[in-house]
């Protein structure tokens, strides 16, 4: 999490957080979108992650605050979008 907590830093958020660690590791994808997920500040309003992975790794539909919002598979890899939703 060493690379991911200085986004918190940053003042209104990011727009896009693009993740694209190797392929074969899934816990990696894992813990960092649980980690986004529990902290929406990194994104700014409206913002979005999007992460790369294989196809044949599926990732979930909700990692905390954040919602798949789309799926783009295009060969042997994917395009994982979320956005963060408000929690009541």
């Amino acid at each position: 999490m060493r690379g991911v907590k200085p986004l918190l830093k940053k003042q209104g958020g990011f727009d896009v957080i693009f993740l694209d660690p190797p392929y074969e590791s899934a816990v990696e994808y894992s813990m960092t979108l649980e980690f986004l997920g529990r902290h929406a500040e990194a994104l700014a309003p409206g913002g979005m992650v999007v992460a790369e992975h294989s196809r044949k790794n599926s990732l979930l539909e909700n990692y905390g605050c954040l919602r798949r919002t789309r799926v783009l598979l295009q060969g042997d890899a994917a395009l994982s979008f979320y956005s963060a939703e408000e929690l009541s």
